[in-house]
Formats: structure tokens, C-alpha cells, sequence
């Protein structure tokens, strides 16, 4: 009798083991796909972009002279940039880019340096929202710092490459120039609207 005690007691607690166990792999299975399913757009992408800019506030240049004027200027410009760096899963992206900006009502060109932060709303949908953070300067002309806050959307197309559109709001402050005459520093917003292509290399699908 105590050994049918003993031997279905340690049936069950063999039995109570296994139940645990099985239902802890499967935990460690499902946090894992869930893990999986955040990290589909993980590694290292590329966009190349186009965008138009608006000029929003009137944007002066004011000379540095006993004057102090102010001179009102137009600075409308279009831009054309490449960025390059790591998507650390599905939402966030961190990257670094260089463009060429044409400003043409004052014919001039510069070259944006930039970091990038973009963050995106759901996890790997066919059309996905984003907002896009970019901070840094521009040597040339009308140069000086720079700072731009976007929001858009990114288009699923093929081969987990994608399509970006967004509209977005940028402020620039000059360090001293010429963009005028004399010493002036330059300073404005601008609202622009940009397209771009997003790449990531064979070697990571």
C-alpha cells in the first residue's frame, strides 16, 4: 500500500515537473517570436532623399553695423541628401546623412551634416507613421545650425524597402557670413516637404 502511495506521489510530482517545464518553454517560444516580430526591420539601411523647402517667416539677415539692419530675404531652397545608418528594431532608427542645398531666390548652396532620429508608430505595417528628428549645420554660404522635426509615413514597397513621405518644419541659424554684403548672420524656418527611398543591403534579408 505505501509503495502505491510512494509511486503515484512521485508520478504526479514527475508529472507537475514536466507540466511546468513544458509551459515554460513555451513562454520562452512565444516571448522569443514576440521578440522576433519587433526586430523585422533590424540592421543597417540607407535612404537617399529629395525635398523642397518653404520659406514660413519671413526670414531676415541682419548686418552686424552700427545700423543693425534688418533685411528681409527669401530663403526657399531644394536639397538633396543621403543617410546611412542602423535600424535598432521595428521603431527606432539612428543614422547620420550629408546633402547639397540649393537656397534660389539668394544663389547660394550649402552642404547639410546632419544626425538623424526617426521612430516609428507600429511595428512593420504596410503604411507606417513616423516622426523624424534631425539636428546639425551647414558649410557654405549660408551655413550655421541646423534642426528639422518631421512627421511621415513610410510605404512598405519590396524586399523590406520602402518608400518615405513626410512634411516637417526646419530652423536655421547662421554663424557669420556673407549671404548679403558685409558681416550678417542669417537666420529663418522653413516648411518642407520630402521624399526618399529607403535601402537595405542583399547581404541582410
Amino acid at each position: 500500500m505505501k509503495t502505491k502511495i510512494i509511486v503515484t506521489f512521485a508520478l504526479c510530482a514527475v508529472s507537475a515537473i514536466a507540466s511546468v517545464a513544458q509551459g515554460s518553454d513555451t513562454a520562452t517560444l512565444q516571448n522569443y517570436q514576440k521578440w522576433q516580430s519587433r526586430h523585422t526591420l533590424q540592421g543597417y539601411r540607407w535612404t537617399v532623399e529629395a525635398a523642397y523647402e518653404f520659406d514660413i517667416d519671413n526670414t531676415k539677415v541682419q548686418a552686424l553695423n552700427a545700423l543693425d539692419d534688418k533685411i528681409p530675404i527669401d530663403n526657399r531652397n531644394f536639397n538633396f541628401a543621403t543617410v546611412h545608418g542602423y535600424q535598432f528594431n521595428n521603431f527606432f532608427y539612428l543614422g547620420a546623412g550629408i546633402g547639397v542645398q540649393r537656397y534660389t531666390a539668394v544663389n547660394a548652396t550649402s552642404m547639410p551634416i546632419f544626425a538623424d532620429l526617426r521612430v516609428n508608430f507600429l511595428n512593420d505595417r504596410k503604411l507606417t507613421p513616423y516622426a523624424d528628428f534631425r539636428i546639425g549645420g551647414a558649410i557654405g554660404r549660408i551655413g550655421g545650425f541646423r534642426a528639422t522635426a518631421m512627421l511621415g509615413v513610410r510605404i512598405k514597397t519590396i524586399r523590406r524597402q520602402a518608400a518615405l513621405i513626410g512634411i516637417g518644419i526646419t530652423k536655421e541659424n547662421d554663424s557669420p557670413c556673407h549671404a548679403v554684403s558685409g558681416t550678417e548672420y542669417f537666420e529663418g524656418t522653413t516648411l518642407g516637404i520630402r521624399i526618399g527611398y529607403e535601402f537595405r543591403p542583399p547581404t541582410c534579408a
